[in-house]
């Protein structure tokens, strides 16, 4: 994905774009848009890789900076040194920790300051889970399928379709179903979108 960069104390030395690889990672959306340091704008941000449902991201937030008490606090969306390839968003990270202050005269709300506290701490983490997303035709096969193998899915749709989720499925280096079920999963044809196996 390519993020647009705002400015600041923050992207000192990114240029006017960053590069970065986005995986099933939340959607960032800032309740303070002075607070969006790089976002998902037009024309296109989606460049290469497998994107189906890229579009929920236009317009949102790949890193935001607020100022909170005596510090500040940096969001990233997504990995910023994933498999240490993404220098832009690696430089931002940089800066994030041994940058300057940005010191902004624009200071969130008490208000928008809780909000955005409260909405974090919905924020699923999926680093252990299980992850098949499927066309909603298969979405019940695919469930049966999960279910053949011992697993519980719960559903969720999704711009792609239906997101089934196992939660606590583990490193796949250490479940030894993990092959099969891809095996057993493709059978399934176009109607998988993706899996994610953690």
């Amino acid at each position: 994905m390519r993020a647009s960069v705002a400015g600041g104390p923050l992207t000192d030395g990114v240029g006017s774009t960053v590069w970065n690889f986005v995986e099933y990672d939340p959607v960032l959306r800032a309740t303070d848009p002075a607070t969006v340091a790089v976002s998902y704008q037009q024309p296109t941000f989606a460049l290469s890789g497998f994107a189906v449902g890229e579009s929920e991201l236009l317009g949102t937030a790949a890193v935001t900076d607020e100022q909170f008490s005596a510090g500040r606090v940096v969001l990233f969306a997504s990995d910023p040194n994933f498999r240490a390839f993404t220098d832009g968003t690696q430089k931002i990270l940089r800066n994030a920790v041994l940058g300057a202050d940005p010191a902004t005269a624009a200071t969130s709300t008490a208000a928008a300051r809780t909000a955005a506290a409260a909405s974090a701490q919905q924020v699923a983490d999926l680093g252990g889970d299980l992850l098949v997303t499927v066309r909603p035709a298969v979405a019940d096969r695919a469930a049966a399928l999960l279910s053949s193998y011992g697993l519980t899915a719960t559903r969720s749709t999704v711009a792609a379709g239906t997101r089934l989720r196992v939660a606590g499925f583990g490193s796949t280096d250490h479940n030894p179903v993990s092959r099969d079920l891809v095996r057993d999963l493709h059978g399934l044809g176009s109607g998988v979108v993706a899996v994610r196996l953690p």
